[in-house]
């Protein structure tokens, strides 16, 4: 059985309400199993990463599998997938180019997982958007 390491709040740590948060859609298996062997585990643990190459990931769900992403809420990507919900404090620190997901779009495309090369572009596979609310 795998040990699932979650964090610790103490007295006088605070969320800045600076929080921004944003939603991720795939068609790459992103299943958490808890199990650190696991082909899908990694490729979710590889794109938690990848976010916070720019800031770190405060609050987050486990990713949802969903029937169609675009009834979901994905603005492109229809079919099955997973749908991964994060928010990080940091205001507009994926934003380039006057995209405020640049930085997350171009940094990810081509990256090979266990479960597929990512493409943000051209036959996309991954997508985001900006939420207001997780």
């Amino acid at each position: 059985m795998a040990v699932r390491i979650n964090g610790a709040a103490r007295g006088g740590e605070f969320i800045s309400s600076n929080l921004q948060f944003y939603i991720m859609y795939t068609s790459i298996d992103i299943t958490q199993t808890g199990n650190y062997q696991d082909a899908t585990q990694k490729d979710f643990d590889s794109l938690v990463q990848m976010i916070a190459m720019f800031s770190q990931v405060i609050i987050s769900n486990d990713p949802v599998q969903v029937a169609d992403l675009n009834t979901n809420g994905a603005p492109t990507l229809t079919g099955g997938g997973w749908i991964f919900k994060f928010a990080v404090e940091h205001p507009d620190v994926f934003a380039k180019n006057g995209n405020p997901l640049g930085k997350l779009i171009e940094s990810m495309d081509g990256v090979v997982l266990n479960g597929g090369t990512i493409n943000t572009t051209g036959a996309i596979n991954l997508e985001f958007s900006q939420s207001e609310t997780l």
